[in-house]
This record gives structure tokens, sequence and C-alpha cells, in this order.
């Protein structure tokens, strides 16, 4: 008895004193111990004296990083969807908090959101949307180890569906979720002369130009700077509006089809918005049936400005060629200016008729024909005024190339040439840029361009400023050793320059840089521990890349300062990245906020151990961790098929988002709220079956340049958003779908006759179909391809193409040497194809693509 008296009293001390322990223990100390939130709660907490579970709870980076002093925790969940807010900012706040948002249980935790500085102080707020029954963990710390006070608030806003575009004609100003039920009234005819793109719903207002001594004419908008001011007014004889043109854009070119009818006098009225003088060189002009009736501009001295016009003569004399035998012949003319221009006697050779049509900044503009020996045998240049310059000269049987140029740099800005021999009439221009080439046949085939080809690279020391093509010769020296941290991709010779990485603990490190717009406002300092300067940059161009090696040591903490060198603040998107054994140590930019701004890193992590899971089969897997935290979590057993999503972001990744829904219509998965540059995964179970992939950009430019992969044990899917608000991907898990996926209205310039499946793409024309359909100047080429950087190949993806050209993608080095080249023959508006690139050795590239007068380039990196 005495024995049990004894184990009885050792019993209940024991139980009181877990009782008394439990009782010490604050509440929301630990993830397990997370204080319960309602909508509306307003919780004071401290963190002063809080152990830190990083450990235990496995809260990890999350958006943000995770601090390492104390923590509050607190639970939320509901039965229905809310888009949340969770808050410290206001006077309860004393130090610098941090919010983090997981699902899941406290050890295996999924990141749902983060802020760190949200609020005007160095408070945090963050928004996140809830899903119904399930339980949220709010996490509230400080940056790095500081404690102190804070005042959590919780707010709720339920979700009302309807339309939310105030656009439409159903537009519900209490909703706060799109549901699609939008409706938009307008002509839904696409040869209606107002047709609207933007209607699903016909509202009978279509108009048509279909009556006795009606003509369709193109009317051309193009701005240049102060878009916004220009404002063009057609009026008919009777006051009415047949067209009204204002809140444009800068550089802007819009196109419209009006309606003209003969024997009408209209009045053309142009205004400046703002009450200021001119358009700032921006334009206008009308033509009908191929010829140009008007060419006018906003005087520069003037505010508003009227010119009267009719299509046969009715109204004011038309000036021209009134002789029909003449090569400038015109039609609507009826008083002869004296400028008629007869085709010459060639004899035996070929009679061609050169008319060169000058736009905006005619006197840039200049150009030669050359025959096989490099022989000038016309030349046209010193053009004064916007117009029509016919001449006529004869050629003999032969190959002709035609050498075009523009001083300023920016194209013709609509100009163009056209040549007519043998009664075929070939068209010239530049779109952008200096130079451009074509080439002229008189009865011979196979003709090629003969233009002077040499080393174009001013930093070569056999430069050759008269070439026009790179022929890969250019002597560049420097180092040319890969592994040397001097070494110059560019040089072709080695001048014994070469320095070395190889001290003790000694990394080579990549360190990449762009800049977007204002490049030169954008400086890169890195300092060592001892304040050496490891690296320095500024002044750069816009659109700017450097590749450039640093030589890191092991322990040493790295100090870089980002700077905008003008005192303005960020560096516009600019950014910059470094690589150590191919793991990515650092990748920052300047914030938007911030005039100078500084960050720490090494080459084992952030100056010192990181922790987090070092077990790479784990779905939390930290590359950079060097120390396991124990908040590895691994995939459920799964009896189908497991998913793998992966999204990887170029620019504005901001702007993408997308679903996945089965075959019942059940969104089986989702993502967004993305940063730019970055790589996302989604681990799914699913069953065998056809999916449906919804991208979004909210934007409405596509994912520029990010795409997505899907892959299991037996299927891989890859793709992306290339132009537009949204498109559709039918994915197969394990099985065939059987599907084309494309445009399937046939009114779409994008249309796809073999497409069993409408993904959304379509795109149609903003001018009448049914007119100047050789109209081939002033094409915009759009050029995307995925994925970047890539181990074997790439997507490519062309917009816009000019239908009566083919297709060449140049390849070349950081040298501008031509490594591969591949023309495909076209007719088509829109086209996408695969490049095998195993073969191309891993570097840095430039991917050109030229089709006709049309030319775009883009950076490649090739792993």
């Amino acid at each position: 008895m005495k024995t049990l008296y004894t184990l009885s009293h050792v019993l209940v001390f024991i139980l009181i004193s877990l009782f008394t322990y439990a009782q010490e223990i604050p509440t929301g100390n630990s993830c397990s111990e997370a204080i319960p939130l309602q909508c509306g709660s307003i919780e004071s907490g401290n963190t002063i004296d809080v152990l830190n579970d990083n450990v235990s709870s496995g809260a990890g980076q999350c958006i943000t990083s995770v601090g390492t002093g104390g923590q509050k925790w607190y639970s939320f969940s509901d039965t229905e969807s809310h888009q949340l807010t969770a808050f410290t900012c206001g006077a309860g706040t004393t130090f610098d908090t941090k919010i983090h948002v997981y699902s899941g249980a406290c050890g295996s935790l999924a990141c749902i959101a983060g802020n760190d500085d949200g609020c005007s102080s160095l408070a945090s707020t963050l928004n996140f949307t809830s899903q119904p029954g399930v339980n949220y963990l709010i996490r509230v710390g400080g940056f790095g180890g500081v404690n102190g006070a804070f005042v959590l608030n919780l707010t709720c806003a339920s979700f009302v569906s309807g339309c939310t575009n105030p656009t439409a004609s159903n537009y519900n100003p209490l909703a706060t979720q799109d549901d699609g039920s939008c409706i938009y009234t307008g002509c839904t005819d696409p040869t209606a002369l107002n047709y609207n793109a933007s209607a699903n719903t016909d509202d009978g207002s279509c108009e048509y130009c279909n009556g006795e001594g009606s003509t369709i004419a193109t009317l051309y908008v193009c701005t240049f700077s102060n878009g916004a001011q220009t404002v063009l007014d057609i009026v008919d004889s009777n006051g009415n509006v047949v067209q009204h043109v204002s809140g444009l854009g800068n550089g802007q070119i819009v196109y419209f089809s009006l309606c003209l009818q003969a024997g009408m006098c209209y009045t053309a009225i142009m205004a400046n918005a703002v009450g200021a003088t001119g358009w700032s060189n921006g334009y206008f002009w009308i033509n009908v049936n191929g010829v140009q009736i008007m060419n006018e501009s906003l005087n520069s001295n003037l505010t508003t400005e009227l010119s009267i016009f009719s299509i046969d003569g009715t109204c004011t004399s038309i000036t021209g060629c009134t002789n029909p035998e003449a090569a400038n012949y015109n039609a609507y003319a009826n008083l002869d200016d004296g400028s008629c221009v007869f085709p010459v006697d060639c004899e035996s050779a070929v009679t061609a008729v050169v008319n060169m049509t000058t736009a905006a900044f005619a006197s840039e503009c200049s150009f030669t024909i050359v025959d096989e020996s490099g022989q000038v045998l016309f030349a046209g240049a010193n053009y004064q005024v916007s117009g029509s310059i016919v001449e006529s000269i004869c050629l003999n049987d032969g190959c002709y190339t035609v050498l075009m140029n523009d001083s300023f740099g920016d194209g013709w800005n609509g100009g163009y040439l056209q040549i007519t021999a043998l009664g075929i009439t070939t068209t010239y221009t530049i779109s952008s840029g200096n130079v451009g080439v074509g080439i002229l046949s008189i009865n011979s085939e196979g003709c090629t361009a003969n233009v002077i080809s040499g080393c174009m690279n001013p930093a070569a020391s056999n430069y050759n400023p008269a070439a026009i093509f790179d022929d890969g010769s250019c002597v560049i020296t420097g180092c040319t050793d890969s592994g040397a941290t001097n070494y110059n991709p560019a040089a072709t010779s080695d001048d014994g320059s070469c320095t070395y990485c190889n001290g003790v603990g000694s990394v080579n490190a990549q360190l990449y840089l762009c800049t977007f717009a204002n490049g030169n406002q954008v400086q890169l300092e890195i300092l060592d521990a001892d304040g050496n300067v490891v690296y320095f940059g500024n002044n750069y161009n816009n659109n700017s890349i450097v590749n450039t090696m640093l030589c890191l040591q092991a322990g040493v903490c790295y100090t870089a300062i980002m700077t905008n060198s003008a005192g303005l603040n960020g560096w516009y998107n600019g950014y910059f990245w470094i690589n150590a054994g191919g793991i990515q140590i650092i990748n920052s930019h300047l914030d938007a906020a911030m005039q100078t701004q500084t960050i720490q890193f090494s080459l084992n992590g952030n100056c010192g151990d990181v922790s987090g899971c070092t077990d790479p089969a784990a779905l939390n897997y930290n590359a950079s961790a060097t120390i396991d935290d124990g908040s590895c979590s691994y995939a459920e057993p799964c009896e189908s098929n497991a998913v793998v999503i992966t999204i990887v972001t170029e620019s504005w990744g901001s702007e993408i988002s997308w679903n996945l829904t089965n075959a019942a219509g059940e969104v089986v998965a989702s993502g967004g709220g993305y940063s730019s540059w970055n790589t996302y995964t989604t681990t799914l179970c699913l069953p065998d079956g056809c999916y449906e992939l919804q991208m979004n950009d909210s934007w409405g430019d596509g994912w520029n340049g990010g795409y997505y992969m899907i892959s299991s044990a037996n299927s891989f899917n890859e793709g992306s958003l290339f132009y537009g608000s949204t498109t559709t991907d039918l994915i197969g898990i394990n099985v065939d779908c059987n599907s084309v996926a494309g445009c399937m209205d046939n009114a779409a310039v994008n249309y796809n006759p073999a497409a069993n499946y409408d993904d959304g793409s379509c795109i149609y024309n903003s001018f009448n179909p049914g007119m100047n359909t050789n109209y081939s100047v002033g094409l915009e080429l759009e050029f995307t391809f995925f994925p970047n950087p890539t181990n074997e190949g790439i997507t490519v993806n062309l917009n816009n193409l000019d239908t009566k050209s083919g297709i060449n993608v140049l390849i070349s080095g950081l040298d501008g040497k031509l490594i591969s080249s591949i023309f495909e023959a076209n007719a088509e508006k829109f086209r996408r194809f695969q490049l095998d690139l195993s073969d191309l050795s891993a570097g840095y590239y430039f991917v050109k693509v030229v089709n006709g007068t049309n030319v775009q380039t883009m950076p490649l990196i090739k792993q």
C-alpha cells in the first residue's frame, strides 16, 4: 500500500505539472495553437519572448521570406468563398511585420499569400480568396529577427457574380466576379461598314455600302507624339458625320472603311483637342480604288483646319495627269497639272515604270536600282512632299537589286516604291530601320540580291561601314577562353588577356543584366565583404542584355547596390540575376518606388546557412537550402496519374492566370498571381481523360514568352497564349483526344479549316476584308517563341505575316556571325512551327525572322 500511495502522489504531481505548463503556453504562439478568427476580427498580439517555430510548423518562404523571430498564429475557415484582407496597418503596430497565409496542416504547409511592407509604413497587408471548407493558417511575424506588438485586422468581402464590364448593356455595378454573361450589342456582320468585333449580340444596326454611286474608301490615320490631341471629322454636304476619329495613342495607325458617294462634297475637319497647334507630324490619307485622293495634316501653326474633297472632282479640282496613255494617269483628275510621264520606247529592252509614293518625312527616303555587276542604273532621293513621283526607265533581261535607305532609321513611315514591268507590279518598302533590300527580275529566274557584304561590327578590326549584310568575317580580339572571368564571347582572335578564377574556394559565376526603357538610368555595383568592387556598370542601352563572368568566393557575403543614376525611381522592369554551378543565387531589381536599394547574397545562401527542405524528392525541395529544417512534404500516393503542371513566366508574369477543367466541367486546378521570370509547379492526381486548359492574360497581349508544361508518366503537353486575352488547349492525360485546336470561324483571318476544336484564337480585320486586298505596306510582324532558355528546341509563333513573301529564320551568335538559316514558303497570315536546336552549343544567340520587308529579332539562351 505504501508503494501504491507513493506512485499515486507522483502521478498526481506529474499531471498537475503538465497542466500548469500547458497553461503557461500563450495561445497562438505556435502553429498547433492557432487563434480562430472570423470576418471582421481585430486581434492584438505581441511576438516578444515568443520562440520561433519555423522548423516544427513548416513555415517556409511564401512570396516573401519568413522571419527568424517570434510569431503569432491564427486560423480562419468558412462555408462560403470570400475576398479576404489581412493587415497590420495602424497605430497599434510597433515593428516591421510580415504576414504569411498557408493551407494544410502544421508541418506540411502550402503557400497561399505573403506580404512585407504592403502598408505605407513597415506594416503588412495582403489579399487572398478563400475557398469553402478550407482551413487557413495566418502567421504574423517580423522582418529578420525583429519582434514587437501589432494589431491584426481581418475583413471579408462576399462575391457577387454578374457582368463587370461597364460598356456592356447588362453591366452590374454590384458584381465583384465576372460570370461571362456580358452582352455587347452592335453590328456582328464582318462585311458591314460598322462591324463591331466586340459585339456578341446583333442589334440590327449594320450598315452597308451598296447604294447607287456608292464607293468604299479607306481612311488611314497615323499619329506620332501627342496622339491624344489628334481629332478628325469627315462630314458630308448635308452635315452628317461620316467618320469621327479621336482618343488615339502615340505611334498608332488606324484604318476605317468609308462609304462615299459620287457627286457628294465632303469636308475634313482637322483639330487639336487641347487647343495647341498641329498634329506633331501625324497625318491621314484617303484611298479610293487604289488611288489616293487626299493626304493631309493639321498645319503646325493652326489649331483647326478644313479641307474639301470628293471622289470625282465634283467639289474641288483634282489635279494630276489626265492622259490615259501616261504611266501616272489619274482617272479621278479633272485638271491636268502637266505631270504626265510617258513610258519611254526601250526598243529591244523592257520598259519599267518606277512609282515612288512618299508619306511623312519624305526627305529621309532614297533608293537605287543596281544590276548584277553592281552598276547603279537608277536612283531616287531628295523627296520633299508626300505624293507620287513616277518615272520610266529601260531594263535589259536580268536580275536587279533594289537598295532602299532611310536616313533617320525609322522606315519609310508608310511610303512605298512600286516598279511595273511586263505587266507585273512589285512593291518595296522599309517598315523599320535604315536599310531594305528587294529583288527585281526581268525575264530571269533564281535572282538573288547583289549587295556589299563584309564585317558590320564597329568593334572589329576589319569593320566595313559600306557593308549591308554581315558575312561573318569580323575579327575581334579579346579573351576567347570561356573559362576565364574576362571571356569575350564576341572575340574571334585571342589576345592573351585572359584572367582566371582559380583561387582556393573561387567559383565562376554568371551575371545576367537586362534593361527595358531608360537603360541609361540603370546602375549596378557589387561589393565584397571588404568593400572591393567586384562589378560596376551603368549607362546601358534600352532593351540591352549584358552577360559577364564574376569570380566569387565561398563564405563571402556580397552586397549588390541597385541605383537609378538619374535620381528617379525604379529600373522600368529591368533586372539582374547571378547563377553559380547551375543554381540561381540571386534574382533582383530596383523597386519601382526606390531610388537606391541594397541586397546581400553569397554562394551558399543569404550570407549564411539557409534552412529548408533538402530532399530533391519532396514537393517543397529548396535547392538553395543548406540545413534541413524538417519541413519536407511529399505527394500523397496516387492511384491514377501523378500530373505535374509547370508554369514558366517571363516579362509581365502578373498578367498570367489559368484553370484546368475536366470533362464534367469541374475546375480541378487553377493558378495566377505570378511574378515575372519565375517557375511555378502544381502537382495533381488525375484520372485518364481529356481536360481543357484555359489560359488568360489580363492585359490582352498574350503571355509574352511564358509557357506551360503538363506531364505525367506517359504523356507530355506544352503550349502558350501567343496573343490576345484568352485561349484554350485540349490536354490529354494518357489518352488521344483526337482534336485539332484552332479558329473555326471562316470569317476570321486565321481560320483553320482543319480544326475540329475552337480554341478561342480567332482574329478579325479591323477594316473591310473585301477592300485593298493587295495592300502589303506597313505590316507589323509579331514574333514570339518558347521555351527560353531551351534545352532541345523552340516553338515559333508568327502573326501578321506578309502572305506574298516567304519566311527566313536566321540564328546568329553574339558576334553577329550567322550559324543557321531556315527558309519556308508562305501564303498565310499566321504560322506556328518547331525548330530543333539540339545540335546548337550552349550559349547566347539571336533569332531573326525576315518576312518580306518585316524583320524582328529576339535573344535566345541555349542551355
